[in-house]
């Protein structure tokens, strides 16, 4: 009851401060989801642990970043290496202008 008063008594400091409350525990609360979603981000993939991708550069050039796209040609090295049970590759589509 006496909470109640003081809350009354100065509504201006009571607003801001239930407010602050208010988006601490918002801010606390989207941590904790993050912290657990952060695990699962490859749940669905199955045996994650071993799966990766192969990144390609052109090395004649300083500076030149990294692809996530290598040639199709290293997928026929990629089944043969050794410790490796499949390979999958991508090919882009890109359509052709009509002339």
């Amino acid at each position: 009851m006496s909470g109640l008063r003081i809350l009354a008594k100065d509504p201006v400091y009571s607003l801001v401060s239930i407010w602050g409350l208010g988006s601490g525990w918002a801010s606390v609360c989207c941590c904790w989801v993050m912290r657990a979603t952060a695990g699962q981000y490859n749940a669905h993939v199955p045996d994650a642990d071993n799966v990766y991708i192969v990144k390609q550069r052109n090395n004649l050039e300083l500076g030149t970043p990294w692809y996530d796209q290598a040639p199709l040609l290293l997928l026929a090295a990629a089944r043969t290496a050794p410790g490796v049970t499949n390979a999958s590759g991508y090919v882009g589509w890109f359509p052709l202008p009509s002339s």
